[in-house]
This record gives C-alpha cells, structure tokens and sequence, in this order.
C-alpha cells in the first residue's frame, strides 16, 4: 500500500495489499480533484475545515452527546459538505453527506446515538480530511500556511528603520512620509485580503453549483468599497456566503422553464454590495427569484407552533433562520435540510458579527411571494493605516 494511504470502512478506500491498485487509483482521484481547485481554494478550505473537524471531535470525546450537541455537529457537517461539494472534493462531499443524513434522522426521531459509533464516524472523517490534506501537502508539494506571509528581507529591514526613525520623534519630512505611506501600502498588500477578490472568486464557485443543479451560470454583479479583510474574517466570509448563494440558486432562482414562462431572461442574477463604514462591513445580497413564500412560511410556522397567527411578514420572514426550517421542498446534497441560514448566523454570532434579513413589500396586496435581501455585518478588524499614517504626520 502507498505510505500515504489510509484506513476507511464503508468502502471508501481499502487497505489490503491486494486492493494497491484501487487505492492508487482513488489516489489519483484525490490529486486531480486538488489540482482542478487550485492551491489557494485547497488551503482555505483545510484552514477552515480543520477547526470545524476539531470542534466535532472535541464534542463527541466530551462523554456526552445531548440533542445540542448533536446538532452543532450536524451543522459542521452540513457546512463540510457544502464546502468540500464546491470544490468537487467527491470522497470528502460523499462521506460528510452519509454522515449528515445519518444524524438528520437521529434529530428527527429523537434517537440517543451510540457513543462508540459517533466517535468512529467522526475519526473517520478526520482521517479522510487528512488524507486530502496529506496528499495536498506532500505530493502536491502546498504546505502554504494562509496564517503567514512572506515578505522581501530588505522590504522588512527598510520598514524597521523607518519605524525606528519615527521613534526618535524627529518632525518627518514629506519625502519621508511619502515612503511610509508607500511601504503602508505594501504592507497592506501583502497581509490583508482584499474583499472583492473573494467575492470574485466566491461567484465562480456559484456558477459550479448552478451547473449541478442543472441551471444556467447566474449573472453576479458585485459592488464593493476598497475593502481589506484579515485572513480570519476571509475563513468566516467564504463559509457564510457560501451558504447563502447555494440557497438561492437552489430554492431562490427558479429553474429555466420557470423563468421563461414568467418573462425573466434565462439566466438569474444575483446582486452583492459590500460597504465599509464606522467600523463595520456590511455585505447586501439579493437575487431576482420568486421570493419567499410568506404563505406557506406562515402556514408551516403556525402548524410548528413557531409564530402566532397576527405574526407579521417580517417576523414571518425570521423564521429561514431557525434550526431545521427549511424553504427547500426536497432534500437533496446541495440543500433542504434547514440548517444553512441557522449556520450562517451561528457562525457570525460567534464571532462578533450579525445576519438580518431586509424585506421588500409585495408589488400587491396578497402577493405570496416576497423579495429580501440578506444583510451580513461584521467588525472592520482591519487596522486603518490611513488614520495611523495621519496621526504620524
């Protein structure tokens, strides 16, 4: 057997000797799907899955596994899934599938798992997730850390001098402060992230997933400020967002034949707007869907005991963000399992930020259909080296 080959049950991969070649073969799997996704989007997804594959771990090691705990990890599942699907990681998508739909029926018919199997499971997603790692680090040769950065030695010597210099409170000439607002730049360039490069590249993965759900590659127009985002806040965009568009191009933007009988242009179109403004991002996005279907949001909240029935549309709309509500009408491995906008905000809450949910009146009075925007907000952690340059002046 290859020395980077693995242990998996269920046929995933095998570890007799005579199975080498079948091993060999997904192996060669493995490397093409990391070579289609390219070294950047691989390291962003290991950064970011390996501390969703260690919170699962920790949880299911505590020694108990209630219904809140299970359903944490349901949703680091289903954003696994969501994650390694986008990518076209097929083993990884595959496994974290069987496993989330194994716990979805444990919710739903309120069974206690069994301790030695959740512990099995999860070990076993741990060590596939190693094993693309792996194979991503040694035989690709990417063992880029995204955490660090490399930087010219001269650039850093300079940049120290400089600073060295201001120290001594000598009133800066203008050619000086010319220099530091320069290597400011530099600097910029080279730690942050800008924002509107990853919402370039987060509408090429959507283009993808419009592909599986056999529809036409939507029309994403972005309208962003000069936006520079840390590393952390790049892992914590890219899940959330990621949600949201799979949602609507799953159950938001209709199917072709939909939107032809409905005079709209084939393909759909998404709008996402990013601002920055007293020390907050905030990030808009809507599409030109159907909507939400406040009656039939209103008639499931009712018959779940979730909302009264004088609840209004707004509070109505709330509901996409509750656990296990789902605008889906079928459960399929790209969505419908009420768990994407509960994972969005749980995600954003924890770290500081927020998700709201901004909606339109109906063009008539008993419209069913409802047009909303999604609204995320986050702290713009990033250090304003415009007013440091200021205050140096």
């Amino acid at each position: 057997m290859p020395a980077s080959g693995l242990a998996y049950s269920r046929g995933v991969f095998c570890d007799s000797q005579s199975c080498y070649g079948h091993d060999t073969c997904q192996e060669f799997e493995v490397i093409q799907q990391l070579v289609e996704a390219g070294p950047k989007r691989a390291s962003q997804f290991f950064a970011s899955g390996q501390t969703l594959i260690d919170e699962n771990l920790r949880l299911v090691r505590s020694g108990h596994v209630d219904p809140d705990t299970l359903k944490i990890i349901f949703v680091n599942l289903h954003t696994l899934k969501g994650a390694a699907r986008t990518l076209k990681f097929k083993n990884l998508s595959d496994r974290f599938h069987v496993l989330e739909t194994r716990y979805s029926e444990i919710l739903k018919k309120q069974l206690n798992p069994d301790q030695v199997e959740l512990e099995a499971d999860m070990k076993e997603a741990e060590d596939l997730f190693h094993r693309y790692l792996k194979i991503n680090c040694d035989t690709l040769g990417r063992g880029e850390d995204l955490s660090k950065v490399t930087i010219d030695r001269r650039f850093l010597e300079d940049s120290f001098r400089l600073l060295r210099f201001i120290e001594t409170g000598v009133v800066l000439p203008d050619s000086l402060r010319d220099i530091i607002r320069e290597n400011s730049d530099q600097l910029t360039n080279h730690i942050f992230m800008s924002l509107a490069s990853m919402l370039q590249d987060l509408s090429g993965q959507a283009e993808k997933i419009a592909k599986d759900l056999g529809k036409s590659p939507p029309q994403i127009s972005i309208q962003t400020d000069d936006i520079f985002i840390t590393h952390d806040q790049d892992v914590l965009l890219r899940n959330c967002l990621i949600h949201i568009l799979r949602n609507s191009l799953d159950h938001g933007i209709e199917n072709r034949v939909q939107r032809l009988d409905a005079g709209k242009p084939e393909e759909g179109a998404i709008y996402i707007e990013a601002t920055e403004k007293s020390g907050t991002i905030t990030i808009q996005l809507r599409d030109d869907g159907r909507g939400l279907n406040i009656t039939a949001l209103r008639d499931r909240g009712l018959r779940r005991g979730m909302i009264q029935s004088g609840s209004t549309a707004d509070e109505i709309a709330e509901l996409i963000f509750s656990h296990g509500f789902s605008t889906a009408q079928k459960v399929s491995q790209i969505s419908g399992r009420g768990v994407g906008m509960n994972a969005v905000r749980q995600y954003l809450e924890q770290n500081r930020g927020q998700v709201s949910l901004k909606l339109e009146p109906p063009a008539i009075e008993d419209q069913e259909f409802y047009q909303f925007s999604i609204v995320l907000s986050i702290p713009a952690q990033f250090i304003d080296l415009t007013a440091l340059q200021d205050c140096v002046s």
